[in-house]
């Protein structure tokens, strides 16, 4: 058996890219043969050992790590070692009761023979893990250019930012795309609108470089962090998954409620529409994010407010927001009803926790329960029944609708948290849906 052909029965090229650090004898504890039957012991990320085990006849495999999808990197890891360095691998009479135990069930996991690949696709999907892996080398390259930049303007003070000219965070910005940081680039170029768009932008360019420093930081680890963590941060990063690859995923079937929706334009002039989904179900949000490019529009029409069925796949992260949906199809019913956080406090709460998943989450959204918006000097805010109140992210002449919505009354609101303001996207008045900011 070849490398190639090994890497053939990952599930996903990511997970072919993460075995990789798993064909090293180093990282296992015990390994051992009898025949054509292999095992070991994977040191993980705690104390504790993960066992993996592979029957070559088949193959058969087994993991008892929390891989929804097998084979995982422990077992293509241990296949390649078995394959480079069999000497590796000692002689055993018996194999041990959870090798047998797993043997004994006589279940096939490896992939159906019949849909085993041909050569021509092992061929290329070796091809695309070399581009893969050259791609994280040139990334990490840039992060360290990234780090040096980072670290030289905080040392120079935020009011240095100030003399700086356009060139200064176009430099930066071209070099984060030339490193194939693709995503970092747009993100450079909009720090130097924050001197002249905010007045308290020193505090906003420090949470922002903050927020470099940190994918600076987790970047490089990336190899001692958790999977989805680690997956998560080379998509902030620039890594981008193709649609086919993730509609290839198993799903979540349900009915979504499409519950906001707007459009927008990004710093490189292309339009964007967010559309936003809850499970009726799951009660899990999902996040459409499509692309109209030189104006050709949008592949799918969501009418907000309505119903559909459909499956659902998340993109990998380790707080799956994006999706895509496999043939949505409209049930004819429409949202009469919303349920979400019944005071800030508790959408707060699950706020900080997603951070603690993913602290780059740029958007979020939030479903307010028994809120009255009430207009201040400051713009419209939103008050709960605890009397706390957060800011509502709108224009003064849309406020009206707001206020005439509720009447002082509460009412149900769902939006996008911004981290710190909320963009009403839409609410529910009387079992009735109405869509705002249109």
């Amino acid at each position: 058996m070849t490398e190639a052909t090994i890497l053939s029965y990952a599930p996903d090229l990511a997970t072919a890219n993460r075995s990789e650090p798993y064909a090293d004898g180093a990282r296992w504890v015990i390994l051992a043969r009898r025949e054509n039957l292999f095992w070991g012991r994977c040191r993980g990320s705690s104390s504790n050992t993960y066992k993996t085990s592979v029957q070559m006849e088949g193959p058969y495999f087994n993991c008892n790590c929390p891989a929804r999808n097998k084979p995982c990197k422990h077992i293509l890891g241990l296949m390649l070692l078995f394959v480079r360095q069999p000497k590796n691998f000692r002689e055993a009479g018996e194999a041990p009761d959870w090798v047998n135990d797993w043997k004994s069930k006589k279940v096939k996991t490896a992939a159906d023979p019949t849909k085993k690949k041909s050569p021509d696709e092992i061929a290329k999907l070796d091809k695309r893990l070399q581009n893969r892996l050259l791609r994280l080398q040139r990334m990490t390259a840039g992060v360290e250019d990234l780090e040096v930049w980072v670290l030289d303007l905080i040392r120079q003070g935020m009011a240095s930012v100030e003399e700086q000219d356009y060139k200064f965070w176009q430099d930066l910005s071209a070099r984060m795309v030339d490193t194939q940081l693709s995503a970092l680039g747009p993100k450079i170029r909009s720090l130097q609108l924050l001197p002249t768009t905010l007045e308290d932008w020193p505090d906003h360019l420090l949470h922002e470089l903050a927020e470099l420093y940190l994918l600076v930081a987790g970047f490089k680890q990336l190899d001692q962090l958790p999977e989805l963590l680690r997956e998560q941060i080379i998509r902030v990063a620039g890594i981008t998954d193709k649609k086919a690859d993730v509609l290839a995923q198993p799903g979540v079937l349900d009915q979504w409620g499409v519950v906001g929706s707007f459009e927008g334009v990004n710093l490189d002039n292309i339009a964007y529409r967010k559309t936003w989904l809850l499970g009726r179900q799951s009660k899990k949000y999902a996040l459409i994010l499509d692309y109209s490019f030189n104006n050709m529009g949008y592949d799918q029409h969501w009418q907000t407010g309505h119903i559909y069925s459909g499956e659902l796949v998340y993109y990998p992260g380790s707080y799956p927001l994006r999706a895509l949906i496999k043939l949505p199809d409209p049930t004819g019913e429409s949202i009469t009803s919303l349920k979400g956080a019944n005071t800030i406090h508790d959408f707060l709460e699950t706020y900080a926790q997603a951070l603690s998943h993913n602290p780059w989450l740029s958007d979020f959204p939030v479903c307010l329960q028994n809120v009255i918006p009430v207009t201040t000097a400051d713009g419209l805010v939103l008050v709960d029944s605890e009397k706390k109140y957060i800011t509502a992210l709108t224009r003064p002449e849309e406020n009206w609708r707001l206020l005439a919505l509720s009447a002082g009354h509460p009412l149900t609101i769902f939006g996008e948290w911004t981290g710190d303001a909320l963009l009403p996207l839409s609410a529910v008045v009387d079992e009735r849906f109405v869509v705002l900011g249109s």
